[in-house]
């Protein structure tokens, strides 16, 4: 965070985000953490390397990453340059974690964590978002707290059978924090372990869009009862 409070990051904003958005959702997707080149801190560091990734490239060390949230997202195991293009415009995306890691296997504090809930905060207020969806486990009950999270008692998807790993994540939130009841998807991040396929996710990002898209009311829990439940 800057002085002032604000995010030291700057969000990546397609270009389509608030007048085409992907599948008519203002989708905010929230990564965890990144490293950065020198480690030197740089506010557009994640604007410009997805800007980088809608021009159509993959750079090697981020290539895992953008490809796991694009299939995630799409369904789409094959990516072509002009799907690329069009999907990195019609998104929004962040970053949790408001500092560089030393390297790819550190791992974010505590602090970095609350931090993150401010930060949040203020891209959802600046980017107003339909529906947010976060790849990191850790931040779940950062998340319920801050904003007031109440889980949905039906799952998300009851119709194809999925796999254990995403059956936990089988449900959406809504935030009783900002007066749009935005609506969250809480799913693990593409490094967790055991190692899934982005495409695996995507029959729960698709419901989760339709659920936000048709802008239904989720039956309200206790914030403690949903994170109870990992």
């Amino acid at each position: 965070m800057t002085d002032n409070g604000t995010p030291f990051y700057e969000p990546w904003v397609g270009q389509s985000y608030f007048t085409s958005p992907f599948r008519n959702t203002r989708l905010l997707l929230v990564g965890e953490s990144s490293f950065e080149r020198d480690f030197i801190s740089q506010p557009d560091h994640l604007s410009s390397d997805t800007q980088c990734v809608a021009d159509g490239g993959f750079e090697p060390r981020y290539a895992g990453f953008w490809r796991f949230i694009q299939r995630s997202v799409t369904g789409e195991q094959e990516i072509r340059q002009a799907e690329q293009h069009k999907f990195w415009h019609g998104v929004s995306l962040v970053n949790w974690i408001q500092r560089p890691m030393s390297s790819k296997h550190a791992r974010p504090t505590l602090d970095d964590y609350s931090v993150g809930c401010v930060a949040l905060k203020s891209y959802i207020d600046e980017l107003n978002p339909s529906g947010v969806i976060v790849f990191s486990k850790i931040a779940w009950p950062y998340l319920v707290n801050a904003f007031g999270l109440t889980s949905a008692h039906v799952p998300l998807t009851d119709d194809a059978p999925v796999s254990e790993l995403v059956f936990a994540s089988n449900r959406g939130y809504s935030s009783n924090v900002f007066p749009g009841g935005q609506k969250f998807l809480l799913l693990r991040h593409p490094s967790s372990r055991p190692k899934m396929s982005g495409a695996s996710w995507a029959p729960l990002i698709h419901a989760f869009i339709k659920l936000v898209g048709h802008n239904k009311s989720l039956q309200p829990t206790s914030g403690r009862d949903a994170a109870s439940r990992y």
